[in-house]
């Protein structure tokens, strides 16, 4: 099992080349798009420099922590474009800055796991999602690849935050109490969980890029 869960690490940082290889075959100009897109590319260079880390005998989530927090910014800045509440996301942004602050001064340092931090995330991007799919059905855009392309980004982002909430909220508990090969096959979850986004992004890059084609 353990050698599995490894497997599935290692495919879920490929599965990041699907919706690279989409945005460049089917390149889109919709808004949020190039956002999406820099989210992807920012995902595949901290996946690369994360394994060149470890691979180099250090420990610690340095790199991890610091793309959930730039994950986190870019995605509130898709759903800026999208949800007509701006002072909400302003308001999230501002507590979210309060919070890595004080996190890592008095909680947990920028080496360990953030799981306080991933919890917020979880909820504050399920949140964004909720209220994108009320505004895209209520009131859709005339243009049907804009109303495709943010149906299945923003599946994406609620099927990865929603099915990482849970590990992300014991995850404290998992890296510190588990034996490694427990903690490593429960982890394994999290790498399922990216491989889907990473496929439900690229359908949407297909979708708000396939008329320009």
């Amino acid at each position: 099992m353990e050698q599995f869960a490894i497997t599935l690490s290692y495919v879920s940082l490929i599965s990041v080349l699907i919706p690279i290889i989409t945005y460049v075959a089917f390149p889109n100009y919709l808004k949020g798009g190039s956002v999406i897109s820099g989210l992807i590319l920012a995902s595949l260079v901290a996946d690369i420099a994360n394994e060149c880390y470890t691979q180099a005998g250090q420990n610690g989530f340095l790199i991890i922590n610091g793309f959930f927090i730039l994950q986190f910014l870019l995605l509130n800045q898709f759903y800026y474009y999208l949800i007509n509440d701006k002072l909400l996301i302003k308001l999230i942004v501002i507590f979210y800055v309060i919070l890595i602050i004080l996190n890592s001064l008095f909680y947990q340092g920028f080496n360990e796991f953030q799981h306080l931090l991933r919890v917020y995330e979880c909820l504050a991007l399920i949140t964004y999602a909720v209220i994108s799919y009320y505004n895209l059905f209520k009131n859709p855009s005339t243009d049907r690849h804009f109303n495709l392309f943010v149906l299945w980004i923003n599946m994406g982002v609620l099927f990865y935050f929603f099915f990482n909430l849970y590990l992300f909220g014991i995850s404290n508990y998992i890296l510190k109490q588990m034996f490694r090969d427990d903690a490593m096959i429960i982890w394994g979850s999290h790498s399922f969980n990216n491989v889907v986004k990473n496929v439900l992004f690229a359908i949407g890059l297909y979708e708000a890029g396939k008329k320009k084609a």
